[in-house]
């Protein structure tokens, strides 16, 4: 079995460095086309399921990866963001201001962060373990791909290399519409490619 896995493209609150976890934002015109670069890099891939967040913004980008070739899309819940309550929809600059300690351990040390109405980074690798085994058990062969959202992917990530939580943001940045791609065999899950972008193209 093969896992492709993949972010939302570009959002007009990453324009705006606004926090979105479960709360969304539109896709750009730029975040339109990243799906269309991802779209042709994998028009010779048999993708038999699409598993996707239903956030908008994942579900758009699904679409647009799909196209024409009518790949049955299914959603789950446990494929959404990081549930960061109060922070969402506020400024990355402000949340700074307001909550310097937390916000600094959130993404510098991930070990200390201490959730208030914000879902834990061991939270996200447990949900990251659980919907990757539900999705492996439920297709169990073929070629699946998951879109969802960075946080969400890095949990995921984290799970299978076997990371603690103050390892989480090693490896590849998950940037928008970056691809990973995951090989199963029984028990055992490899990861073949990580945050790959190669498919961007100059604008």
């Amino acid at each position: 079995m093969k896992i492709y896995m993949t972010r939302h493209g570009e959002t007009k609150w990453n324009l705006e460095g606004k926090i979105q976890g479960r709360k969304n934002s539109d896709l750009t015109d730029l975040g339109r086309q990243q799906a269309e670069w991802l779209s042709e890099k994998l028009k010779d891939e048999t993708i038999d399921f699409i598993c996707t967040s239903p956030s908008g913004r994942a579900m758009e980008t699904a679409k647009i990866i799909n196209g024409d070739r009518n790949i049955p899309i299914e959603t789950y819940d446990d494929l959404m963001e990081i549930d960061l309550g109060n922070w969402e929809g506020q400024h990355h600059v402000d949340i700074e201001k307001q909550f310097p300690e937390d916000f600094d351990h959130f993404w510098h040390h991930p070990e200390r962060f201490v959730a208030n109405d914000q879902e834990s980074f061991e939270e996200i690798i447990e949900r990251g373990r659980l919907i990757l085994n539900e999705i492996i058990k439920k297709h169990q062969k073929g070629t699946v791909l998951i879109v969802a959202h960075a946080i969400l992917l890095k949990g995921i990530l984290a799970y299978v290399k076997g990371y603690s939580v103050n390892e989480f943001w090693e490896g590849a940045f998950m940037r928008a519409t970056n691809l990973s791609l995951l090989e199963v065999n029984d028990d055992v899950i490899k990861i073949l490619l990580e945050g790959d972008t190669s498919h961007y193209k100059p604008l």
